[in-house]
């Protein structure tokens, strides 16, 4: 067998026969791309970067407890939740007015609101916001309109809904330990009265016992002197004393959450109560600071939207591109068809002068109908050469 080689002048001719159908082709695909992407509706898209600091989610009752420490993706997992509370129906139903124009549906109005029509515009919005985590307390906020000026509309919107959301759902959690802290000093304040009412009960019934006492001696005294006697008056005003305060103390009460409390017991229930006090004061200062019209610390906006200057769809770099590999593939293929159908229409002369071979003449076509011998016996035909034998 003969190697067969492809020079470069056999690829040179190749193009050459066909550079006309490969410009052709590859203008044609081109210019086809260009139009396609000219007659898509454009889409702008407008990015903001959004960080929320590991501060939003402590909590000075329970600062010790940040399950950040122990597992970031929990609190990860908890950004993307709040991102995503905030894209309510309500809001997109308003953001949605902000782009009257979309693709697939009718124009958005109030009136359109609570329809079918709305339920899938709502959906359309949707996909049109994209938020997504670049690392653990910044986000990126994508959002795509019809035109550049409503997609930055748009994303200033969707960030404002987001800080707005995400400061209502820490000032709630704030104020519902500030009423909870309320609640439960308010329960140790009446149990550290009732400690108090027992000490000073017993303390009362100290001063009757002392008081018997003093009677029992001034009766023994006075069975023996008279009242002026300097020992019978200095009794006398003794009890006087110790009836005022004995008239003074209160009775003795049980607590009604702890039953009878004793005063060993006010220290304990004291120091968690200055406890608590301390941390509802701590709290109270936070709401205070956290309510200015200022922006909280905890979230941060590291890059506000801008303008887009181009369409994000359609490319028309990207469509070009494409209409060049398309162009170049088909002329490739009408390279091939082409190729394979002049070696198939090639004349004997030809291929003999092809094939370095003497030309001797043409042959009839012979009748496939009815077989016809040559030079042999009736019964085994004579078989013609190959055509690469005869190269031989």
């Amino acid at each position: 067998m003969t190697e067969q080689r492809i020079s470069i002048e056999e690829i040179l001719s190749l193009l050459k026969r066909h550079l006309l159908s490969t410009i052709v082709a590859l203008s044609v695909c081109s210019i086809l791309a260009l139009e396609i992407a000219n007659f898509i509706p454009p889409s702008f898209k407008a990015k903001s970067t959004l960080a929320i600091e590991s501060a939003y989610f402590r909590n000075p009752l329970v600062s010790d407890l940040i399950s950040e420490v122990s597992d970031p993706n929990e609190l990860v997992a908890e950004r993307s939740s709040l991102l995503r509370l905030a894209l309510n129906p309500q809001f997109l139903d308003r953001v949605g007015l902000l782009d009257p124009a979309p693709q697939r549906f009718q124009p958005f109005s109030r009136k359109a609101i609570g329809s079918q029509n709305s339920s899938a515009r709502r959906d359309e919005i949707l996909k049109a916001i994209e938020f997504y985590s670049l690392t653990p307390n910044s986000y990126q906020i994508a959002v795509t309109a019809s035109e550049a000026g409503r997609a930055l509309a748009m994303n200033q919107a969707v960030l404002k809904q987001m800080i707005a959301t995400l400061v209502s759902v820490r000032s709630e959690r704030l104020t519902q330990t500030y009423l909870a802290l309320q609640k439960h000093l308010k329960d140790l304040g009446a149990e550290l009265r009732n400690v108090t009412d027992s000490g000073a009960s017993q303390d009362g019934e100290s001063l009757r016992s002392e008081l018997r006492q003093v009677q029992s001696e001034l009766d023994n005294l006075l069975s023996h002197y008279t009242e002026q006697h300097p020992e019978v008056v200095k009794l006398q005003m003794k009890a006087a004393s110790l009836g005022n305060l004995v008239r003074s103390a209160p009775e003795v009460e049980q607590s009604s959450g702890l039953g009878v409390l004793t005063p060993a017991a006010k220290r304990p229930i004291q120091d968690v109560y200055n406890e608590l006090l301390r941390k509802l004061s701590f709290i109270g200062v936070i709401i205070d600071i956290e309510s200015t019209p200022d922006s909280p610390s905890y979230l941060r906006v590291i890059e506000p939207a801008e303008l887009p200057h181009a369409p994000f769809f359609p490319n028309k770099r990207l469509f070009l591109a494409c209409g060049l590999i398309i162009g170049a593939v088909l002329s490739l293929a009408l390279m091939l068809l082409s190729e394979m159908r002049r070696v198939s229409q090639y004349a004997p002369a030809l291929i003999a002068r092809a094939a370095n071979l003497p030309f001797l003449g043409s042959l009839p076509a012979l009748d496939r109908k009815r077989e016809k011998l040559l030079l042999g016996s009736k019964a085994t035909p004579i078989a013609l050469p190959a055509p690469h034998e005869l190269r031989r």
